[in-house]
């Protein structure tokens, strides 16, 4: 398996792109997570081929809005450019554990770099594993005023590491 590090940056046009996904390793994994390898026959030649059996949740991936309706759009929907551009990482420090992010937090770790267009990446102090009940998760949460203030700044796309608790709506 190769490290984030060594497969990090390239071009894309005028931008430098970064890897940011996620290694998924299904012998460290705890969520459901499998890769069976197994060799086919394709017309007289010996292919490899592997089925991935993951949850839909697992790694780097989209939250669309038909995650959360019928009636929006699937991702296959979505321009490829809204998910594309400068991006611009904010790490939390203000925030106190298992709190709502506030408007000033967020323009804390801004300091006036965050610019229409972006694509944010916020992340905290507070790392926890993702969609795990645990006691020393104090990972800060999402609010109304921090969405509020991504529509005012004009950003595209927000993305969120694991100091960012996503999956439990508290507001």
């Amino acid at each position: 398996m190769t490290s984030p590090a060594s497969s990090c940056v390239g071009r894309i046009g005028p931008y430098r792109a970064v890897q940011l996904s996620k290694i998924i390793d299904p012998e460290t994994e705890s969520r459901r997570s499998e890769v069976r390898r197994h060799m086919v026959n394709v017309q007289g030649v010996n292919d490899y081929h592997s089925e991935i059996d993951i949850e839909s949740h697992l790694g780097t991936h989209v939250e669309a809005p038909y995650h959360h309706g019928e009636l929006t759009k699937d991702v296959i929907d979505l321009p490829f450019d809204h998910f594309a551009g400068r991006g611009v990482l904010l790490k939390l420090e203000t925030c106190e554990p298992n709190a709502l992010i506030s408007r000033h937090d967020l323009e804390t770790a801004d300091q006036g770099r965050v610019r229409k267009g972006d694509v944010l990446l916020l992340d905290s102090r507070f790392q926890s594993e993702p969609f795990i009940i645990s006691p020393d998760d104090k990972r800060p949460h999402l609010s109304r005023e921090s969405a509020e203030w991504f529509l005012e700044k004009g950003v595209k796309a927000v993305g969120f590491g694991d100091g960012i608790c996503i999956e439990q709506n508290i507001e």
